[in-house]
């Protein structure tokens, strides 16, 4: 679909969509959420379409093809995080000026690193102050 909602023509790229009468009621008390991603079919039948955040195009041989997410949403460990989240959470302390995060992938599991700028060159975060702050935005290990 494209930004207006609407199918968009084979090549094209636009968010992955699934369209059912069979598909879950939305998302557990968030029901900001699951407006956004939940939307009413067009036509007769309750079916209702489904936004999943992906990106594709499909092309004339109606194989679908995946190019990413649409937002900085990783899977760590079967957990949805949120980058820009865990970005913003970051910057929140005081000591720190600016934040990013990479997700990377090794030979056993999908991670996340902050990377941080401080306010004040000669002193960083404090270290339990900045660890305690991150991993209350990461999934347990």
């Amino acid at each position: 679909m494209n930004e207006s909602g609407k199918a968009v023509e084979p090549g094209y790229v636009g968010e992955i969509a699934v369209m059912s009468r069979y598909l879950s009621p939305g998302y557990w008390r968030h029901p900001e959420t699951t407006q956004s991603k939940f939307l009413q079919a067009p036509g007769a039948g309750g079916e209702r379409i489904y936004l999943t955040g992906d990106l594709g195009y499909q092309k004339t041989d109606l194989c679908l093809y995946h190019l990413g997410r649409k937002d900085l949403m990783v899977k760590i460990r079967g957990h949805r995080v949120e980058v820009e989240e865990v970005e913003r959470t970051l910057r929140e302390l005081a000591q720190v000026r600016d934040a990013a995060v990479a997700a990377w992938d090794d030979n056993q599991a999908r991670n996340i690193s902050p990377r941080i700028s401080s306010r004040s060159p000669r002193t960083g975060p404090p270290s339990t102050r900045f660890a305690a702050r991150f991993a209350r935005c990461s999934p347990n290990p």
